[in-house]
């Protein structure tokens, strides 16, 4: 088996200062990644007009879309393990090193892409970026077209993998890949060892860094129930809420919940 690259890849567009919640997290994956070269791409080593996708929300300050982007062309091209700003590591990732790809479902019905390892020239990663590269802007501003990238990577595995099912249990699709639960990589575990990282939902394609600053307080008090651990009623209201979620997205609106219907 090959194993993936040491690298941590991460986006910083826009300019502004780093908030704290992002510093703090660094530091966690600098606690348990001490090996790996942490890579941070911005407008100075990434073209923000790569394709049509990234250059019309660049030209929005949609941020966290424009990362959507750069991920699947970085992990692509370098490998390595890409995360979001706002995901913490509570445990080090090297129990994933040998897979070709691995992420976690985010919603009981969408893939998660906060936390994303993948091998150089992974096929899936390939095609993803792809995809992105061949959108038209008429494609991007149709009313019916959902840019969030859990409804994109989750569309691709369906089409892509027959065996791929809408579940919270570890999947190993037939190229190797590996789903696994949101308690993996997304929400605090009632098994402490099972979690490795805390995505904390700070969604910047929806903020802009004034309106996450303002956050600073819940993003204090998120990190201090990290470290201290979850109470059980804390993680069961965590996963109420991101059950709920999954009701109203658009996974849910095509598909539902719990089903993919049959090809």
């Amino acid at each position: 088996m090959s194993q993936i690259p040491k690298i941590i890849h991460y986006a910083w567009f826009g300019g502004t200062t780093k908030p704290k919640y992002l510093l703090d997290n660094i530091k966690s994956w600098e606690k348990y990644m001490p090996d790996y070269e942490i890579r941070e791409w911005n407008e100075t080593n990434w073209d923000t007009n790569k394709n049509k996708f990234s250059t019309y929300f660049t030209q929005k300050k949609i941020w966290g879309f424009v990362s959507d982007s750069l991920r699947v062309d970085v992990l692509n091209k370098f490998g390595g393990i890409y995360l979001d700003t706002d995901v913490y590591l509570t445990q080090s990732l090297k129990p994933f090193e040998e897979m070709p790809l691995f992420l976690s479902m985010h919603f009981s019905n969408a893939i998660g892409t906060a936390l994303i390892g993948a091998e150089k020239g992974n096929s899936t990663i390939s095609e993803l970026a792809a995809y992105y590269d061949s959108l038209t802007v008429g494609q991007i501003r149709a009313e019916n077209f959902d840019p969030v990238n859990n409804g994109i990577f989750t569309r691709y595995f369906i089409d892509k993998y027959e065996e791929f099912k809408f579940t919270n249990h570890r999947q190993v699709l037939s190229d190797g890949s590996v789903i696994f639960p949101n308690y993996t990589f997304v929400v605090p575990s009632y098994c402490r060892k099972k979690n490795f990282a805390i995505h904390q939902l700070k969604a910047t394609w929806q903020d802009n860094i004034e309106n996450v600053e303002k956050k600073s307080l819940s993003l204090k008090k998120m990190a201090k129930k990290i470290i201290n651990s979850f109470s059980v009623g804390q993680i069961t209201l965590i996963r109420y809420s991101l059950w709920k979620q999954s009701k109203s997205n658009s996974i849910a609106s095509q598909f539902g919940v719990r089903g993919i219907p049959k090809r």
